[in-house]
């Protein structure tokens, strides 16, 4: 096969960022500055803008017969297809490419752990070749409108010869570094190349928004800001967003009242955390309206008005590979993160805020504040398409039926199959004696919250993740630690298990150690973990270190005037750290046994959901989303039936007879409907 790498540089009066590569490349000033490519090992060219067609790029991309015999590599692909389907193609008359021939250099690097943005993919490979970001700005000047020197102010499209220039140098180096990296991370394999292809056609499909309820969700909430930032400026004279200014005005008048602490951020476990304290009422107000102003909801509305296509759908979503361990991240409108909301008709409330009623009245049919209406409502302005249903469907507690089954937890892996009460199973386990959820919710919450907090080694800390009330005192918190992993022998042994195997591939490259099906191996920059499926993780540049445990050694010493005291010294341990792209930046990150089980648990629950996804389509059910654990598939209303939603979770939910997750109770539960909710 001919291979092409490719980069375009663009120009469009529409923000990138704000609205996504779809509508971006639809727009009809949206236009082509230039391409930068490079055909099998020939010379990297340039085509700029008014130049004679690229006519041997176009002789490469030719077909043979009706076989394509040429694949286009770009780092971020879908945004490079974009442009030539829409601009290219439809602007400039260029032949049309074959969407199988399109390969993403960014999904091969985000497989293998490096990255998802080109300068920070270089850096984390430690390429010699690197991105050219100083030129940047030369291309901001002449990709986004702004003021025209000598127009005294008029805005539109900035030519310049000298910037155009650079970023033909920048365009060309660009090509030259997406190659290196495509070098080093080579190919997505076959069957993952077939999960991008997929996704791509996920991607490309979109999800319907009902662009009327987001304005009228916008108004409202637009409104409903102005009225609280001007009530927040009576009583504290600064409004929620001044943080540096409010938050010395909360601690002064917090002082003013007799001490008690001072607030440090305003962060919303922080916020929610001191208002449950006893406070001044002119405080405790401030602080609801800095709570209900900060909802990320109405963003979204804002969000999906930019990125939605002239069509009525949002695209471009989902990010493959946007977790190390093969989940999908959200983009855009971000739909991973869709607030629940706490109002089940979802078709009434979306229908009165488009009715235009007012926020006194959604507050008084609700009993909530109109922001938490609106968040309430998030989720319904993705809808069906006219005469479809969408179909939202949702793996059951996956992460720990995988747990149990990775590790060999058989009592649990059986209280799954009975569809018992998890949650109460744990709490039984912690408190010595027979939950139910009508009889003892509180315990059955302790439950649920041990699940959560200790299944991948965690202690107080991850408890607080999950449960930052303060209802249970540290030492109660490490008592349900300890009685669940003393019901866990096999979890225990998991957390063991893997980072022993992990050390033991670091210290010795080329060998394979395995605990209970999974195996590690370390070859060239990477260390590999191979899951059941056969798919593998990748850890770029595995070493070991002595890492400082999180507990101490405790010695009793005898002091110099007899009297005893408790000396606690470190604890070092041989640990594995790889290089990972975290918080904006590439850093080093410790292995342990629980970082391992939790990056291998969801991994195979994606797998799991993989799989689905695939029996999905082949049974003509299109996919628009995954979120999560959950698959979302929009098919016409003709296709309806009454046991259609159980056929769907029976399609999900039953393994291959050779498939190796085929004795673990895999379970899921769904609805159909026209508005999206939870």
């Amino acid at each position: 096969m001919i291979e092409i790498h490719g980069d375009f540089e663009t120009y469009s009066p529409v923000s990138l960022k704000d609205a996504g590569a779809h509508v971006y490349a639809r727009h009809p000033e949206t236009d082509i500055l230039m391409l930068a490519y490079r055909v099998s090992d020939g010379p990297p060219k340039i085509w700029a803008r008014g130049d004679p067609p690229p006519l041997d790029l176009f002789e490469a991309l030719a077909p043979l017969g009706n076989v394509p015999c040429a694949l286009f590599y770009a780092f971020n692909a879908a945004f490079e297809r974009a442009i030539w389907e829409n601009v290219a193609v439809k602007k400039l008359g260029w032949p049309e490419v074959d969407p199988k021939q399109w390969r993403c250099v960014m999904a091969a690097a985000a497989h293998k752990g490096a990255g998802t943005k080109l300068e920070r993919t270089t850096d984390m490979l430690k390429l010699e070749q690197a991105k050219d970001v100083a030129a940047g700005v030369d291309l901001r000047y002449i990709s986004q409108p702004g003021v025209i020197p000598g127009t005294g102010g008029q805005k539109g499209r900035r030519q310049d010869v000298v910037r155009f220039e650079r970023v033909m140098d920048y365009c060309l180096q660009d090509v030259v570094v997406e190659e290196e990296v495509h070098v080093i991370v080579g190919d997505l394999p076959p069957d993952e190349l077939a999960v991008w292809q997929l996704d791509q056609e996920i991607n490309n499909r979109g999800i319907g928004i009902d662009l009327d309820l987001c304005r009228a969700a916008v108004k409202l909430a637009e409104k409903e800001a102005d009225r609280l930032t001007a009530e927040c400026r009576r009583i504290s004279g600064y409004g929620p967003n001044q943080i540096k200014n409010l938050l010395p005005w909360i601690n002064e008048c917090l002082e003013a009242e007799g001490g008690g602490g001072s607030m440090e951020n305003f962060q919303a476990d922080t916020v929610d955390w001191w208002l449950e304290q006893d406070l001044p009422e002119d405080v405790r107000r401030v602080l609801e309206i800095r709570r209900d102003t900060s909802k990320s909801s109405v963003t979204k509305y804002k969000r999906a008005i930019l990125s939605t296509c002239d069509d009525g759908r949002a695209r471009g979503l989902l990010q493959y590979h946007g977790a190390a361990t093969g989940r999908w991240a959200g983009r855009g409108v971000q739909p991973q993160n869709l607030p629940r909301g706490s109002i089940e008709d979802m078709d009434t409330l979306c229908e009165l805020i488009k009715a235009g009623h007012s926020g006194e009245t959604l507050s008084m049919v609700y009993g909530l504040d109109v922001l938490s209406v609106l968040s309430s409502a998030c989720r319904g302005m993705v809808i069906a398409a006219p005469g479809h249903h969408i179909g939202a469907f949702d793996f059951s507690s996956i992460e720990a039926v995988v747990l149990a089954g990775v590790a060999g937890q058989e009592d649990k892996v059986e209280a799954f199959r009975n569809k018992e009460c998890a949650y109460c199973k744990a709490a039984e386990k912690v408190f010595g004696h027979p939950v139910t959820k009508e009889e003892h919710p509180d315990k059955r919450q302790v439950g649920k919250t041990c699940e959560l907090a200790f299944g991948y080694q965690g202690g107080y800390k991850a408890w607080l993740n999950f449960d930052s009330s303060g209802t249970h005192t540290q030492t109660e918190i490490e008592g349900f630690r300890d009685q669940w992993r003393e019901a866990h022998p096999m979890v225990r042994a998991l957390w063991n298990g893997l980072d022993e195997a992990a050390i033991k591939a670091v210290m010795n490259p080329g060998e394979v150690h395995s605990y209970r099906g999974i195996s590690y191996k370390v070859e060239g920059r990477w260390l590999k973990c191979k899951l059941p499926s056969g798919r593998k993780l990748y850890y770029l540049w595995p070493r070991m270190v002595m890492a400082k445990m999180p507990w101490t050694r405790d010695e009793t010493v005898m002091q110099p005037d007899g009297t005893m005291k408790v000396v606690k010294h470190p604890v070092f341990k041989e640990a594995v750290e790889f290089t990972a792209y975290k918080e904006g930046r590439a850093q080093a990150v410790r292995g342990y046994g629980g970082h391992w089980t939790e990056n291998v648990v969801q991994a195979i629950a994606r797998d799991i959901m993989v799989e689905a996804m695939w029996v999905l389509v082949r049974e003509g059910y299109p996919i628009i989303l995954t979120v999560h654990d959950e698959i979302l598939i929009e098919f016409p209303d003709k296709r309806l039936y009454p046991d259609l939603r159980d056929d769907i979770i029976e399609l999900m939910t039953t393994p291959k007879p050779d498939s190796w997750w085929k004795d673990w109770p895999i379970g899921a539960s769904g609805a159909l409907f026209k508005r999206y909710r939870k």
